[in-house]
């Protein structure tokens, strides 16, 4: 990146958006809104989760997250090639309930196949964020899209953020119902994408 240096003409434009592009932004803002439900009621918790149920040594639950989590990061340079090879709309609206799924299973069995679900969400998750992205600023014009991606941001970082009160209240009952609500939430995430696109 140091190398690329594009030299652009600086223009300025004042933002007005209309009122059709913020219902748009509103209407396409919802299933990633219900995303961080889901995502901020397990994901700040998944570390203790892992020691209080499995009785793991924290330090070791470090070795696997960093491990499983370079290697899922990874999955965001195979997100190019899904999108040429598949329809945007369909990957998301197949891996999102994968991505449910998985978090409503990893309670289920043992410690490998917790790690082992928990990683392949994480994989499913890293490949869908940049086709989410690609398929959202689809919607709007040019001029348009860095507000549009800047408010829906807005609307997943808050709905994480006040899910992640809903989490810890759910991590107080039994430690498994945080994922089945989660899993829950996820599914329901991908009717409203295909219910709104």
């Amino acid at each position: 990146m140091v190398l690329v240096t594009p030299v652009r003409e600086r223009v300025e434009e004042n933002i007005h958006l209309e009122r059709s592009i913020l219902v748009k932004i509103t209407k396409l803002s919802i299933p990633i809104a219900v995303i961080g439900v889901a995502g901020g009621i397990t994901m700040n918790y998944m570390g203790p989760w892992f020691r209080d149920y499995f009785g793991i040594n924290v330090e070791k639950i470090g070795w696997i997250f960093t491990f499983f989590m370079i290697f899922t990061g990874l999955g965001t340079l195979l997100s190019t090639y899904l999108a040429e090879k598949f329809s945007n709309y369909w990957i998301i609206l197949i891996f999102t309930p994968l991505s449910g799924l998985s978090i409503f299973l990893l309670p289920f069995d043992g410690l490998f196949l917790a790690i082992a679900l928990h990683t392949f969400r994480m994989l499913l998750i890293n490949m869908e964020t940049p086709i989410w992205d690609s398929l959202y600023v689809s919607y709007f014009t040019k001029n348009d899209r860095s507000t549009a991606l800047a408010l829906k941001s807005f609307a997943w970082t808050v709905s994480y953020g006040v899910s992640q009160y809903i989490g810890g209240w759910l991590f107080n009952k039994p430690l498994t119902w945080p994922f089945y609500v989660s899993g829950v939430i996820y599914v329901l995430s991908a009717l409203l994408f295909a219910e709104i696109l």
